[in-house]
């Protein structure tokens, strides 16, 4: 399934409208103020200004993700095409509290790699539902100030310390292992 940004969902875009028509006319404005070549120049500035947040607009409204039955792939306001094969994603939810709040997620570990989807596209909830029942979906309380990044560091680096102290534990077993070879070998070497 296919789900696009909604361009309804963003509250600033009259904002931003008015912002595109209003630089340019302040540039132009600048004539009256200090002459043509500033009020040529400003106009020209303006109309940059005003072009490049249309082009930005533009991109946000490309960006959508495809899901199918193995994977999904998201199409960013960048222009990058991130692919999450379902097998491969590690951790994935919806975020509660802090400044992601009502944001989901997907993480590959492996690739390290994280998607953060904002309540901006059509059909979010059915778009929720996909995810969870594709991936190890849980949904993650957040204090104020956390980010869901932060939250993984402190996921990731807790797993990793745990695996570290278990593959020390098996060293821990080898080397007993080969210190009693050892201290056998020595004594049949001092029976001969």
């Amino acid at each position: 399934m296919v789900y696009k940004y909604n361009p309804k969902v963003n509250k600033k875009r009259p904002v931003i409208f008015l912002v595109c028509i209003a630089a340019p006319v302040a540039g132009a404005g600048l004539y009256f103020i200090a002459g043509l070549l500033v009020g040529v120049v400003g106009a020209a500035a303006g109309l940059w200004v005003s072009f490049t947040i249309i082009k930005m607009l533009k991109r946000l409204e490309n960006s959508k993700i495809e899901t199918f039955t193995e994977s999904c792939t998201a199409y960013t306001s960048g222009g990058e095409k991130l692919v999450f094969e379902y097998k491969d994603i590690t951790h994935a939810g919806l975020v509660k509290g802090g400044p992601d709040d009502g944001h989901i997620f997907i993480y590959n570990e492996n690739a390290d790699k994280i998607l953060q989807l904002p309540p901006v596209f059509l059909d979010f909830e059915a778009l929720k539902q996909e995810l969870s029942a594709n991936t190890p979906w849980q949904i993650y309380e957040l204090e104020p100030d956390e980010t869901i990044i932060d939250r993984l560091k402190k996921l990731v680096s807790s797993q990793t310390e745990t695996a570290e102290a278990e593959e020390a534990g098996a060293d821990d077993s080898v080397t007993t292992a080969d210190e009693a070879d050892y201290a056998e070998n020595a004594t049949q070497n001092a029976a001969e």
